[in-house]
C-alpha cells in the first residue's frame, strides 16, 4: 500500500513522521497475516483493515492501554469477515 495513502487516511501532511507511519503500515500489515493468514494488497477490505490499524495506532501512540482502548469492534468485524472469505481462517 502506498504511504501517501496511508498518510491521507491518517490526515497527516508533512514528511516528518515517514518512518514512523510506515512502520505502523507493516505491522499492520503482519497484524492482517497473523489475523487472517495472509495479507492481499489487491483486496479492498484488506486494505480497509490496514488502514484502520495504521489510524489507530497512529492515534494510540502510548505505553498505557486503558479498557477503552482495546481493539474497536471495527477492526473485529473486518478480520472475521475476512476470515470467514478466502483467507484461511475460521471460514476454511
Amino acid at each position: 500500500m502506498e504511504l501517501a495513502l496511508v498518510k491521507k487516511w491518517i490526515k497527516v501532511d508533512y514528511d516528518d513522521d515517514d518512518d514512523l507511519i510506515t512502520l505502523l503500515q507493516q505491522s499492520a500489515e503482519a497484524y492482517a497475516v497473523n489475523a487472517v493468514g495472509k495479507y492481499d494488497d489487491n483486496d479492498r477490505l484488506m486494505r480497509l483493515l490496514v488502514l484502520v490499524l495504521c489510524a489507530e495506532y497512529y492515534k494510540n501512540r502510548t505505553y498505557h492501554i486503558s479498557a477503552n482502548d482495546k481493539q474497536s469492534p471495527m477492526v473485529r468485524s473486518i478480520v472475521t469477515q475476512l476470515q470467514m472469505n478466502e483467507y484461511g481462517g475460521d471460514g476454511e
